[in-house]
Parts: structure tokens; C-alpha cells; sequence
């Protein structure tokens, strides 16, 4: 916490000067806008632009499957609400989610996700930022992050109605209103997503409200407050196969002929037939996230101060076997962001503070006669974090700039005085804490009229989350029994779960060339003590623990260019990674991390027609992918999802005179058979059409 102080009183009387406009433009970063904003609506050629349709969304992960370097991994075309995503590699508990510049990751414990997508309805999304890199002191990432704005009410009245229907009866309807009272302006949206289920028991329901304002002119400043809630019910997989082991002859062959085989879920932390989800399992899920922040400016620097709230519970359901009450997230938190322009620099520091946990478990097992009940804590535990970072960028000639930023982490995890693992042993609880001070630096150089190289250098550090902590414990931490003997099956390896450590290089340049907007981008990741998080087959459900090292690196490249009135968008990255010392893959068995594809490319076309009618035509390549798989309690396996290309299209066509805007989406327009997550098959040719309705 010292540090904490030391880097707010540096920063606070750093200087002060004349101001100056900055422009932090970079090629590791590409900016996401949404239809309608016309703001932005000018500057859709820059390469590091682009521009998507609300309409032919379910989700905003939609809006990201064309950009390089971005991979998006499935069970289901809609209703996968775990953590799906990645960015150069790094999945939802390595990459960071900001709404309005929060943090909205969550604690992802107990079948929880770290990032929750179906809390961000696409109707509210003015714009989303990804950025692929680390070297960022206030993002606090490794090697990606997504920063999603959301539409600010200004006052205009509008009234937005949007409804469609497809495939498997799926339903999606959307409110959006704005207006004022007084001075203070609002808006509410309401969205509502239906479809029944493609895999067995797979069916899904959510429904949505969000409401923020903005009060002006409080002590010459402004108040901004939100209020988002969510309610959703989700049919858990049921299993579809005769046998989960891919080498026997039944792995194909379905227990129930009218769904197509597929692997199941489990209800965490798995293990048995009571958490076996069979027909009319389910969980429902109800969140609420609240934002309260005031900005001003304090003697010159424009200053924020906001703080959050994220509660969830969940409710789950195995017919005849087991119910649960759950609160998989009770995390508050605050942060302080201080920014100003001065000579040729653009100073900025802040502090950010997360209290992450989760609460009790109630359990009733309906199995037994007659039902026992258990009140307990497995998941009861939280993880405080502390973070400060000071960064400046600053012109160095006219043609070159340097950003220079240092970042310090710490956590603290206390978890129960006693917790019970997956297999129903008592455990003592263990507190573990750590820290980092990360340095970065990068330095932009002109090299023409159009062109811009970017060398970033830097160190980065992520702290371990609530499930790894907890699941590290139970499963791989030589932690005693509550009488103090040894647990039985445990092992000492790698003794202190340690935060992440990394050193990257990373070089970019972007510009026009020939005709063509382009952005070339090429990065090495090295990860010391990388936290693994997976199922061991023997004796534990799962665990985690530290991997010696991993090493990632790639290049992702962007070409834009209009031909003959077509707007032609080619990505396509390249990327490898290896690791030592995986304590569970002793036969080494997988030379790099699961679901690593080597290979991805993104290939779209858009014509816009006088008339108001505009095509769209999306192709999509993913390459051969590897993985660890245990099928039962004696072996690992190494699986493979077979590479895959799917093609979308959209035809839309837009009235001005009315307002009015019909779409017709038609996902795998070929009828591809594939999978995105193994052992899950996707369903093939979806066709879905809408009406959005603007007055």
C-alpha cells in the first residue's frame, strides 16, 4: 500500500503547464462502431476501424469474430454465456472486460464466468475498443482487453424497436428510449432472447434492464449513475453420447436419435451422478451491477471517481437429485483516474481497488431419502486486489513519441477456515498473497506521410482469480485435512500458487499503401509461472497450478480497400505457443496450450446500394486445434478439433423516410458441420430475420 501512496503523491505534483492535444493513435488497438453513430460514420476506412450491424447480433461477441488475433470458441450459436473468448491466446481470466471504464469481470467461481456476456445487450453499445496488447499501465493486462462504451443519454428524445425471429423458434426483442426531465437526461433499454435447443436440453431465455443517467452541473462537475439486471435461464447440456471416450466406437452414437451427439456439462465442481445434469436440468441466474462515478476537473486535471457493485445468485435445478442456491458473485470495488495535457506530455495516474468474493452455498440432495440439506462454503472466499499506475506519453521530434508507464499489482485470497473439495473432504483453508511492479515503455515513429511503426517493450503481471485460488487449494496445494494429516491424493507441487509473470516485445505499423489501408502487428509473450486451470483425471476434479513457463508469439495482419464499390476487409493471423513443465501432461503429450489454433483468417464483403439495400458476406477459417482432454478417471487424451470454414450473409435494407430497417441474417449459409469447442457440434444453416424501427 506504500507504493500505492508513493505513486499518487509522484504523480499529483508531477507539473504543470500549458495544454496540448495528444493523439495516442496506435496499431494495437482496433475500434469497434455501431450502425447509427454517425459521428464515426467518416472514419469506417481506417483500417483499425470497424463498423457492425446491432440487427444481426445476439451478442456483442458477434461484433468481434472478424478481427485478427480475436478467436471466438462456442458450444451453441446463442446462449453460451461462459467465457468464449480470446485474444491473442489469452482467455476471459487473462483478458479484461471495461464498461464505461469499469472492470466488470466477474468472480468466476461455481460454474460462474469471469466474464459474463449476456449482461451487455447490444443494444446498448455506442462503440468497443480491443486492445491487443499489454503495454497499457492502466489496462493492467497481459496481452488483451476489451473496452466497451455504452450509449450516453444526451436528452434527444428517440425510441428504438427492434424485434426478429428464426431458427428454433429463437425470439429476440429490444427496447431502447431516451429522453430528459429538466436538465438531466436517461435512457432505458429492455431486451428480451429466446430459442429452444439445438443440443439436448439446451434451451435458453433472458431478459434484461438497464437504466443510467447523467447529472449535470453538481459542484461543477457531473454525476453519472447505471443500474443494469438480468435474469436468465439456461438448460444445461445433457449428455448425447454412449461413450465420452473418443477412441470407442460408441463416441458417435446418440442416446437420444432426435438431438445430435454431444458431450454434457456438469454442475461444478462435477464429480458423480448427483451433478450429472440430466433432462429438465437448469440454472437461473439473476445479476445486478450498479455505477456511481463523478468526474470534474481539480486544478487543471480531469479527474474521476467512481465506484461498483456486482451481485448475482443463481439458482440450479438436477431433477430428483439436487438443489442449489448459490451467490457466485458479491464483488464491490472503486477506482480514481487523474488525467492532463501539458507541454508536450499527457500525464495520467490512478488507483483501482477490487474486493472480488462470493457467498454461501445452500444444498439440497434430493437423492437421498429423506433429502439431506447442507449449508456450506466451498465458494465462500475473496481476493482483494490493489492496483496504481502512472504513465506520461510525450513527443520526442515530430515524427516520434514515447509512452513510458509503471503499474503495481498486489492480491490478497482468504478463503473460508475450512472448505470442502470436490470430493467431499474437508480442507483448511490457506491465505496466499502477492504482489508486482511492472514497467513499460513504447515508442512511435513516423516513418512516412501514412505510415506508423510502434516498438513496445514491457513487464506485466496477473494475479490469480477466485476459482484458480480456490481449486489450487483444494487440488494441488499439499494442503491438510481439518485434523492436520495430509489429504489423501494431494500433492506438493508447486506448493504457493504465484501471480503471473511477463515479458513481452511487441511491434506494429499501419498505414496506406497501394491503394490499401493495412496493419501489420507482430508480438512475443514469455509467461513465467503460467497458471494452469484444468481437469485431472486422478484423483481430483480439477486444479490449478503454475506451468514453469509459456512462450506465445504470432503476427496479425489487416488489409481494407474498396474494389469496385465492395468494401473488402482481409485478417489473418498466425500464432504459436509452448510451454515447460506442465506438471500434468508428464508425457508431454501437448507441446502447447489447448485450443491454439495455428492458423485463423477473417475474408467480408460489403455493397451498399443507392437504393438503401446493403450486402454483407462474411468468411471465416480456423485451422486445426489441440488439446488435453481425460474421458475418465485413469488417462489424459490428446483430442483435436478438425479446422473449419463457415460463411455468413446479410442483406439488409434500409427506408430513411421511414425509419425503418429490415434485416435477413443467415449464419453458415453452406451448411458446415463443425465444432468450435470439442465434443459440442454447432447447428449448421440458422436463418433469422428483423425489423428495427427508429423514432
Amino acid at each position: 500500500m506504500f507504493i500505492v501512496f508513493v505513486f499518487l503523491f509522484f504523480a499529483f505534483f508531477y507539473s504543470s503547464s500549458a495544454e496540448i492535444g495528444f493523439c495516442d493513435d496506435s496499431s494495437q488497438f482496433q475500434e469497434i462502431v455501431v450502425y447509427g453513430n454517425k459521428e464515426k460514420e467518416k472514419n469506417v476506412d481506417v483500417v483499425n476501424v470497424f463498423k457492425v450491424n446491432p440487427a444481426m447480433s445476439f451478442s456483442i461477441t458477434d461484433y468481434l469474430k472478424d478481427m485478427a488475433g480475436v478467436e471466438i470458441s462456442e458450444k451453441s450459436l446463442l446462449g453460451d454465456t461462459g467465457d468464449i473468448v480470446k485474444i491473442r491466446g489469452f482467455g476471459n481470466n487473462r483478458l479484461k472486460v471495461f464498461e464505461n471504464g469499469r472492470d466488470i469481470n466477474a468472480t468466476g467461481v461455481y460454474g460462474g464466468f469471469y466474464v459474463d456476456w449476456s449482461t451487455i445487450p447490444p443494444i446498448n453499445v455506442d462503440s468497443i475498443k480491443v486492445v491487443k496488447s499489454g503495454v497499457d499501465a492502466k489496462l493492467g493486462v497481459l496481452g488483451g482487453a476489451v473496452e466497451i462504451k455504452n450509449r450516453v443519454p444526451t436528452g434527444t428524445p428517440i425510441t428504438e424497436l427492434f424485434g426478429s425471429y428464426g431458427t428454433r423458434d429463437t425470439q429476440n426483442y429490444r427496447f431502447y428510449y431516451e429522453n430528459k426531465i429538466k436538465d438531466i437526461p436517461f435512457n432505458i433499454s429492455i431486451d428480451h432472447l429466446s430459442s429452444d435447443p439445438f443440443l439436448r436440453n439446451n434451451n435458453f431465455l433472458s431478459n434484461s434492464f438497464n437504466f443510467s443517467t447523467v447529472i449535470p452541473n453538481v459542484f461543477d462537475g457531473k454525476i453519472n449513475a447505471s443500474v443494469y439486471y438480468t435474469k436468465v435461464k439456461r438448460g444445461l447440456i445433457v449428455n448425447n453420447r454412449k461413450s465420452n471416450d473418443p477412441q470407442s466406437p460408441l463416441w458417435n452414437v446418440p442416446i437420444d436419435p432426435s438431438y445430435p451427439t454431444s458431450l454434457g456439462e456438469f454442475m461444478p465442481p462435477g464429480g458423480g451422478p448427483t451433478r450429472t445434469p440430466v433432462m429438465g436440468a437448469y440454472w437461473q441466474k439473476e445479476k445486478t451491477l450498479l455505477d456511481l462515478s463523478y468526474e470534474r476537473e481539480i486544478f487543471g486535471w480531469q479527474a474521476k471517481f467512481a465506484g461498483f457493485t456486482n451481485r448475482e445468485e443463481r439458482y440450479e435445478v438436477n431433477p430428483g437429485l439436487l438443489i442449489r442456491d448459490l451467490k457466485p458473485d458479491k464483488t464491490d470495488g472503486f477506482y480514481m483516474d487523474f488525467s492532463k495535457d501539458f507541454s508536450k506530455h499527457r500525464v495520467r495516474f490512478g488507483y483501482y481497488f477490487k474486493n472480488q468474493g462470493s457467498g454461501d452455498t445452500f444444498i439440497i440432495y434430493e437423492k437421498t431419502n429423506p433429502p439431506t440439506y447442507d449449508q456450506n462454503s466451498p465458494s465462500s472466499q475473496k481476493i482483494i486486489y490493489n492496483s496504481a499506475y502512472l504513465d506520461d506519453r510525450f513527443k520526442i521530434s515530430k515524427k516520434s513519441s514515447i509512452y513510458m508507464g509503471i503499474r503495481y499489482d498486489s492480491f490478497h485470497a482468504e478463503g473460508a477456515p475450512m472448505l470442502q473439495d470436490g470430493r467431499g473432504t474437508n480442507v483448511q483453508g490457506i491465505s496466499l498473497t502477492g504482489s508486482a511492479i511492472t514497467p513499460r515503455i513504447s515508442l512511435d515513429y513516423e516513418l512516412t506521410k501514412n505510415d506508423t511503426a510502434t516498438l513496445s517493450v514491457f513487464k506485466s503481471a496477473r494475479m490469480p482469480t477466485n476459482p484458480e485460488y480456490y481449486w489450487w487449494l483444494t487440488g494441488y496445494s499439499g494442503a491438510k485435512l481439518a485434523n492436520g494429516a495430509p489429504a489423501p491424493g494431494y500433492r506438493p507441487v508447486n506448493y504457493l500458487l504465484k501471480p503471473e509473470k511477463e515479458n513481452a516485445v511487441e511491434l506494429g505499423i499501419k498505414g496506406k499503401r497501394i491503394g490499401f489501408d493495412y496493419s501489420i502487428n507482430g508480438y512475443y509473450y514469455c509467461i513465467h509461472d503460467y497458471i494452469m486451470f484444468r481437469i485431472d483425471p486422478n484423483p481430483t476434479n480439477r486444479v490449478a497450478y503454475n506451468v514453469d513457463e509459456v512462450n506465445m508469439y504470432g503476427v496479425e495482419t489487416t488489409l481494407k480497400k474498396k474494389i469496385k464499390g465492395i468494401d473488402t476487409i482481409l485478417t489473418y493471423t498466425y500464432q504459436r505457443s509452448t510451454k515447460v513443465n506442465d506438471a500434468l501432461d508428464s508425457q508431454h503429450l501437448l507441446n502447447g496450450l489447448d485450443y491454439f489454433p495455428r492458423n485463423m483468417a477473417n475474408l467480408t464483403f460489403q455493397k451498399k446500394f443507392d437504393n438503401g439495400l446493403i450486402l454483407d458476406f462474411d468468411n471465416h477459417y480456423v485451422s486445426k486445434q489441440n488439446l488435453l482432454y481425460a474421458p475418465n478417471s485413469s488417462k489424459l487424451e490428446l483430442v483435436s478439433i478438425k479446422p473449419y470454414y463457415t460463411a455468413d450473409l446479410g442483406i439488409s435494407y434500409l427506408m430513411p423516410k421511414h425509419d425503418l430497417r429490415m434485416d435477413l441474417m443467415i449464419y453458415d449459409i453452406f451448411n458446415k458441420k463443425y465444432q468450435e469447442v470439442f465434443g459440442y457440434p454447432m447447428p449448421g444453416r440458422s436463418v433469422f430475420g428483423s425489423l428495427t424501427l427508429t423514432f
